[in-house]
Parts: structure tokens; sequence; C-alpha cells
């Protein structure tokens, strides 16, 4: 909708591993994917133009990732509150598993179960130099924004 290219990170990261992301840390464990995820960030980093890059739920933890990424991009969060997080994982098919993320294998029952996880990715987030909060907000809206933000998108 930009007119910019546009590639996702945990692609790539299947695209190496020969395997989607959630039997990648099934079966190989979450420090062989989070080492992929760093090596594939900055193969998309150094690639240009890439465009648009969205990047997984924890991309922004390893302090060395998120600070390349602070330095060679524009880094806009689309922020979501506990409620808004919950709703999504609710509403999107998870692969063939009972469990909210690989990496909790347990239902997903409510809103608060998902504070560490979020907590454990806030200082991530927080580096951002531009966070959309969503709550109440259509992506619609949140495309707008992130329309302004881009000075190639204006």
């Amino acid at each position: 909708l930009l007119g910019l290219g546009f590639c996702d990170l945990d692609r790539k990261v299947e695209h190496r591993a020969g395997k989607s992301v959630w039997e990648l840390v099934i079966e190989d464990g979450a420090e062989r994917y989070r080492r992929l995820e760093g090596e594939q960030l900055v193969r998309a980093l150094r690639d240009r133009p890439f465009g648009i890059l969205t990047l997984g739920d924890g991309a922004l933890i390893d302090p060395a990732g998120r600070r390349r990424v602070l330095e060679e991009s524009t880094l806009v969060v689309l922020d979501y509150d506990l409620a808004g997080c919950f709703w999504r994982l609710l509403t999107r098919p998870a692969p063939q598993h009972d469990w909210w993320h690989p990496l909790h294998r347990e239902p997903l029952l409510g809103p608060e179960q998902l504070r560490p996880f979020v907590d454990a990715r806030r200082r991530g987030l927080e580096a951002a130099p531009h966070r959309i909060r969503m709550r109440g907000r259509t992506l619609a809206a949140a495309l707008a924004e992130v329309r302004a933000l881009l000075p190639v998108a204006a």
C-alpha cells in the first residue's frame, strides 16, 4: 500500500532453516532461532533497498540487533496493549497446536498471561523513535501514520 518493497524477517529465517519458525523453535530450540534471526537481520539491513522490514516479536531483545535497527533504519512499532495482544493472538491461527507461541507451550487463557512475554520485549519496543499506539485504531489509520513518518512514502 505504501509502494515500497516488503520483507518479513521470520520468512527469511524460515527460508534459511528450511522449516517454519514454530518447527525451528520446537525442534532446534529458541537459541538457534535467535541466532538465525540475528544473522538474517544483519543480511536484511545490508540488502538495500528493502522498503518495509517486519520484525518478529523478539528481534529487538538483543541489544546489538536493536542498535543496528536503530542506526540503519526508521523503526516504527505498532504498540498494542495487553488486551490488544491477547485479541490478536486469539484471532490468528496457531499452526497445529493448542499453545499461543512456540516458546510458551500452554493454552492462552487471558491477557495477564502475556505480561511476562510483553515485559521481556518492552526495552526494545520503547527504544523505537516512532510508536503507533494501536488501542482503538484501525490498520488503515496506522498505515496513514506510517506513511507520514517515512519520507519516501510521503
